[in-house]
């Protein structure tokens, strides 16, 4: 028994801590919901009532709060501040604000309505809106005004002279197709920052044209798309025409400026080469796939067109459609130059004398012996040059590139009867040596033929005898090597740096080569002589 009470105890405690847990869990869930939409003045997430509407006064003090649009619009008082404060939507087909002034702050937040109504002006701002809105008090005063605004407009009936003014707002009202769904305005004024679009308007732009055509849509005439037009009779209407003169179902109100995402603006071709002319490349612009035309759309002013550069070509829009202007850059490069022609030399007398010239060169142009480092030309002639290769070209200039180079040798002068001072003394020592070294190894050659002669021949009666013309032709021998190997610092005065035999050298070459050859005939004569 005591054990079936504890057991029920036990289970009693256990079904309540549950259901304590479920509820305080469903608690947590609901405090947690962000209530991204509230629909009829409940959540769509967690279907909690939720007050989504604050009613301010105009110095933006709270009133009160509610969970529906149309119980917030019937408290309001005039002048009132209608606040959202979560996503809102009412299904209601009918909210009637009455005969007062209100202000919808959407908050940043979305307000939808099937049918709004209200007697007084109308502000909506800072958010999305999207249903029907209508004042059917014809001939007041009242405007609506959308500022900073996203509105997607099923109908508009604005039937107050007031009209309807755009403030940096994006407003589109595109319609079902029904035999009835109004685009009814007195008035119309828009800020460049806005855009009005209405698609398939059965009836065009309609109203009763209680103003001047001009005070009705006059504003807007910048806005209207090329080939649209005003038009307007009294106390009949004042709408839009289309391309063809009929009443614009569809348009789109804005002010279009060449800047625009929607333009494209080319130019071709993008460069040219300098040559002293103007250049004016085809300009191309088109809006929304329209090709533009130059003189009745825009007109092209150049800049910077004529030297190599950076040009440009501003476009400006002309008449009532287009408006701004756009820039495009394009340019010019530098022209080539063909090398110089036609330069003369004139050649360095002397080594190290630095007088030699380049002429028919003028200031336009620069030289090099490297073609790295180039120096300008001042004159018509480049003086104080040494011998050598040159290389002249044009100078790179504002318009043209430098040219190629043109290659001149300046060349020592040659003067009459022989080279120059240094061509010579290098010639004439390279000659005197060849020819020293060919006399002496004729010289040992005979000797040695000779001696071998004699040697062959002789007996030894007669050896000591021929050792001895032997040693004494040696002696000779080495006495004329070392008279060729005479510096010039031990010759006479008349024999040195000339290049040239003299004749007192050759007379002692002759006498020595004299002696050589007579004393081996004497030699010759002797053995034969004992021979016998």
């Amino acid at each position: 028994m005591r054990k079936r009470i504890l057991g029920t105890i036990i289970a009693a405690v256990f079904f309540a801590v549950a259901a304590f847990a479920g509820a305080n869990g469903l608690a947590e869930t609901q405090a947690a919901c962000e209530h991204s939409q509230v629909k009829d003045g409940a959540c769509v997430d967690c279907n909690d009532p939720v007050e989504c509407i604050e009613v301010e006064d105009a110095s933006g003090t709270a009133k009160g709060t509610y969970s529906k649009l149309e119980d917030a619009a019937a408290a309001a008082g005039n002048g009132d501040i209608l606040k959202l404060l979560y996503n809102c939507e009412s299904t209601s087909t009918y909210i009637d604000a009455g005969n007062k002034n209100l202000t919808i702050d959407l908050n940043k937040k979305e307000l939808k309505a099937v049918h709004f109504d209200i007697m007084g002006s109308l502000v909506i701002e800072n958010g999305e809106y999207s249903g029907y809105i209508r004042n059917a008090a014809t001939g007041n005063e009242h405007t609506l005004t959308f500022e900073n605004v996203r509105a997607d407009l099923t109908q508009l009936g604005w039937y107050a002279k007031g009209g309807i003014k755009l403030v940096n707002s994006n407003i589109e009202q595109q319609h079902d197709g029904a035999a009835f769904t109004e685009w009814w305005l007195e008035k119309l004024q828009m800020d460049q920052t806005s855009v009005y679009k209405i698609t398939n308007s059965p009836s065009g732009l309609s109203n009763y044209g209680l103003l001047s055509l001009d005070e009705a849509v006059g504003g807007i005439e910048e806005f209207l798309p090329a080939g649209y037009t005003l038009d307007g009779q009294p106390n009949s209407y004042n709408t839009i025409l289309d391309e063809t003169g009929t009443k614009a179902r569809s348009v789109e109100l804005r002010y279009r400026r060449l800047t625009d995402a929607t333009v494209s603006v080319s130019i071709a071709p993008t460069s040219y080469v300098y040559d002293g002319k103007a250049k004016e490349p085809t300009v191309t612009v088109t809006y929304d796939g329209r090709d533009l035309t130059e003189g009745t759309d825009y007109t092209c002013t150049f800049t910077d067109n004529i030297n190599a550069g950076t040009a440009s070509v501003k476009i400006t829009a002309k008449g009532k459609t287009y408006h701004g202007e756009t820039v495009k850059n394009y340019t010019i490069d530098k022209a080539p130059q063909t090398a110089p022609t036609g330069l003369t030399t004139e050649n360095e007398s002397a080594k190290g004398k630095k007088d030699g010239s380049i002429k028919n060169v003028d200031v336009s142009m620069e030289y090099s012996v490297d073609q790295n480092v180039w120096k300008p030309i001042t004159a018509n002639t480049i003086t104080g040059i040494s011998a050598g290769d040159y290389y002249v070209r044009y100078k790179e200039t504002a318009n043209y590139y430098a040219s190629g180079a043109t290659k001149v040798t300046v060349k020592m002068s040659v003067p009459d009867g022989g080279t120059t001072e240094d061509v010579t003394t290098e010639a004439s020592t390279d000659a005197t040596t060849e020819d020293t070294t060919e006399a002496t190894t004729t010289t040992e050659d005979r000797t040695d033929d000779t001696t071998e002669d004699v040697t062959t021949e002789s007996t030894d009666d007669t050896q000591d005898e021929t050792e001895d013309v032997t040693t004494e032709s040696e002696e000779v021998v080495s006495t004329e090597d070392q008279t060729t190997e005479k510096t010039d610092a031990d010759k006479p005065d008349d024999q040195k740096n000339t290049g040239v035999k003299t004749g007192d050298d050759f007379a002692m070459k002759t006498a020595v080569a004299g002696m050589i050859i007579s004393l081996g005939l004497a030699g010759i004569v002797v053995i034969n002589k004992r021979r016998k």
